[in-house]
């Protein structure tokens, strides 16, 4: 049964003040197309970096396409 459009986006560390071009992936999100309007811009992610050794700010690139 299809559930719909569903985007994987890979996330990667920002960076820090000690690193700022690490660059490391560190989460991979599954989003929903949303019907009210948000787009996945508006998803904000906080993660633990193990290069920078600290919860830093995710950036997400699209992965690919899924239904």
């Amino acid at each position: 049964m299809p559930r719909g459009d569903r985007i994987v986006f890979a996330g990667t560390c920002k960076g820090s003040t000690n690193n700022p071009d690490c660059n490391k992936r560190t989460a991979t999100v599954r989003l929903h197309r949303q019907k009210n309007g948000k787009s996945w811009k508006d998803f904000k992610l906080e993660k633990y970096c193990s290069t920078c050794r600290v919860r830093t700010e995710v950036k997400f690139k699209e992965e690919r396409h899924s239904k």
